[in-house]
């Protein structure tokens, strides 16, 4: 889907606060350089799973080595990591050796909190797996997580902020998912503005958006359809366009199955006002709630700009998410 529509956001991405980077070609390294060595999806990443009692696979990290050249990567090469259990990310605790079992790959030893990875020639990546049992996951609100740093590289070169790997595994709430929105947008600055179906009517698609887990009763919202990022797309009239710096995060009550509070994930707290000045607000005319037996959230919400529209919302956003599956 995004690649479809990437001809209609050329030109809107500055002049909205947004920022795009293009990489350049760039010619092989040859024997230039070195050879890198990295925790490849680093340096954190966060696993949240809906409760369940079977044994899941999981990888915990894969580790990359970028060779300088060929002649280089058809060189075995051995790599140790250390876990460090005192650097686990706040709010977790160390995932138990009863909760897990590892895949068995004879090129990873772990032992004595080391792990050692041996490529062999022609090989540039490694993955840790292991085989995680979610029936021993007694206590759901519990949250476990690892912590891995490079411990001898040999003679290979870390790379810059992927030396380490924090793992945190949790089990997602209620409404974490991928949702399709449906709904109405308008922009007091830019009545031309509209919501960004219309957008993507066209192309017979409709938007998409991710609810991520961050806490027992929090999840953040991620434009699955657009930018793939952490947006809210609209459509200007001539093309899909989005706010730099705005992206709600929603509060639920799972007792009254309510929308309590939205604010902005870019801002600071109190007030959640991004750099901008741009901040979120529930309309209280809003239903604001969530249907576990549709599983439909109903939403209705403002974004605030000061420095635009000096009285009131800028922005009004009343909106209808439909659960269609389960977030991978």
């Amino acid at each position: 889907m995004k690649q479809k529509i990437t001809i209609l956001l050329v030109g809107f991405l500055l002049t909205l606060g947004i920022s795009s980077c293009i990489k350049d070609s760039a010619p092989e390294l040859g024997d230039r350089g070195n050879t890198i060595i990295k925790f490849n999806d680093g340096p954190t990443k966060a696993l949240f799973y809906s409760p369940f009692t079977n044994v899941k696979v999981v990888t915990l990290f894969t580790f990359r080595r970028d060779a300088n050249s060929a002649a280089d990567l058809q060189k075995p090469v051995e790599i140790t990591l250390a876990e460090d259990a005192t650097l686990i990310p706040a709010g977790y605790v160390d995932l138990p050796a009863a909760m897990y079992t590892l895949v068995a790959d004879p090129s990873i030893t772990v032992a004595a909190g080391k792990v050692i990875l041996r490529f062999a020639a022609g090989e540039f990546s490694k993955s840790l797996k292991i085989n995680l049992n979610g029936a021993a996951w007694t206590a759901l609100s519990i949250k476990y997580g690892k912590y891995y740093k490079v411990f001898d590289a040999g003679t290979k070169q870390v790379a810059a902020g992927q030396a380490t790997m924090a793992i945190t595994m949790s089990i997602k709430n209620a409404w974490d998912g991928v949702y399709e929105a449906t709904g109405t947008f308008s922009d007091v600055a830019n009545p031309a503005w509209s919501h960004v179906n219309v957008g993507l009517a066209p192309y017979a698609e409709t938007q998409t958006y991710e609810l991520r887990t961050i806490s027992a009763t929090q999840c953040e919202v991620y434009d699955a359809s657009v930018f793939g990022g952490f947006y809210v797309p609209f459509y200007t009239g001539t093309g899909l366009s989005g706010y730099g710096s705005f992206s709600p995060v929603l509060t639920f009550n799972g007792a009254t199955n309510t929308i309590t509070s939205v604010h902005n994930r870019y801002g600071t707290a109190p007030l959640y006002v991004s750099g901008n000045g741009r901040s979120a607000a529930l309309d209280p005319t809003g239903s604001n709630d969530y249907n576990p037996s549709t599983k439909t959230i109903r939403i209705k919400y403002f974004m605030i700009q000061p420095s635009v529209v000096p009285v009131g919302a800028r922005t009004f956003i009343n909106e209808s998410w439909k659960f269609i599956r389960e977030r991978q």
